[in-house]
Parts: structure tokens; sequence; C-alpha cells
């Protein structure tokens, strides 16, 4: 089943709080309330929202690098080196672009319940997203160890991941049009 370009949409957007949760997951020293740094970040992002700071965000927060590789699974194997430094690339944009033109229709909510659970080199943070509009919203973020930093590899919203959604839309395109097909989408999106 095929996630809609709407749902996506929605989905993407609540990693502004996303952006938040592991902006407090990642800074957060022993002393420090998760919370309260999770409310610094996001009042930054309500404040000073642009292309950059959102571009920043992802670049400190996300492994867009995991996510793309996760996103199109076994056809990423085949690909060379350099066409997977460019799937990459194109995917990291392809995320920055989508993530930026959500950001803005998602100020007004709030997190709630925000717990997280660490394992060796892997982590989850959960939280609930509560909208001014609508139902609460159940929120996990998995996290990795990446040079020394704490970063998100994909986002879980009600139970459905934002990487396994992209898979079947990235296969179709690939299988339909080759990689510079899903190259040129990805870049256009």
């Amino acid at each position: 089943m095929s996630i809609s370009d709407s749902f996506r949409s929605w989905l993407t957007g609540t990693m502004l709080l996303a952006l938040a949760v592991v902006g407090a997951a990642a800074q957060a020293a022993p002393a420090e309330d998760p919370q309260a740094v999770a409310q610094k970040v996001y009042a930054q992002i309500k404040s000073n929202l642009n292309v950059d700071l959102s571009n920043s965000l992802v670049d400190q927060y996300f492994d867009t690098h995991s996510m793309a590789v996760q996103a199109l699974g076994f056809p990423y194997r085949g690909f060379s080196d350099e066409q997977k430094t460019a799937y990459v690339q194109a995917f990291d944009g392809y995320f920055k672009k989508a993530l930026f033109r959500v950001l803005t229709n998602y100020k007004n909510v709030t997190i709630s319940g925000l717990t997280s659970r660490v394992e060796g080199d892997r982590a989850n943070v959960r939280c609930v997203v509560n909208p001014t509009n609508g139902q609460p919203v159940d929120l996990v973020l998995n996290l990795s160890l990446v040079q020394g930093a704490w970063r998100a590899n994909d986002v879980v919203v009600d139970n459905i991941s934002l990487i396994v959604s992209y898979r079947p839309q990235f296969d179709s395109l690939f299988k339909q049009s080759g990689f510079s097909g899903l190259i040129t989408y990805l870049n256009s999106h």
C-alpha cells in the first residue's frame, strides 16, 4: 500500500518536533532537562525559520546517508561508488526540501511524554506531539551514535516509519526510470 503524498507531508512535518527532540537527546548534559532543551530548539525554529536554519538542523541531527540507504534498500547495493554518492546527495537535498516545505505549517505544537532508551550505540527517543488542532501523535526517533554524536536515522509516527514509507515509491521510480530517473525525481522535488 502506498502512502499518499499529503500523509507523507504531514509525517515529514512532525519532524519539526523531531528536530527539537533529537536536539534534546543530543545536547542534554546529565544535569539538563531534555524537555527544556527541546523547547529551546523548538523556539529557535519558530522564531528564526529559514532554509539555512532548516538545512543546518538536518545536517546536525539527521544521518541522511543511512536514511538514503534504508529508503532505497536492495538496489543501492548494486550502485557504483559514484552512483552511491550521487544518490545520497540527491536524497539529502530531497529530504531537506521536503522538511523545509512543511516546517512552516507545524509551528503550534507541544511535546509531552519525552522518554529515551539507550542500548550501546543505538537509542530511541519517544514523545507525543500535541498539535493545537487534531489528535496527539506518537513519535519515535531511532538514533545511532555517528562519530560521537546521536543522529536520527528514522522517524516513526504512529507506528509508520518515514523510511519504510519512502521505499515503495523509490523502488517503483528506480524500476520504471532507472538510476537517472530516480535522481531526477529527487532533485526536482
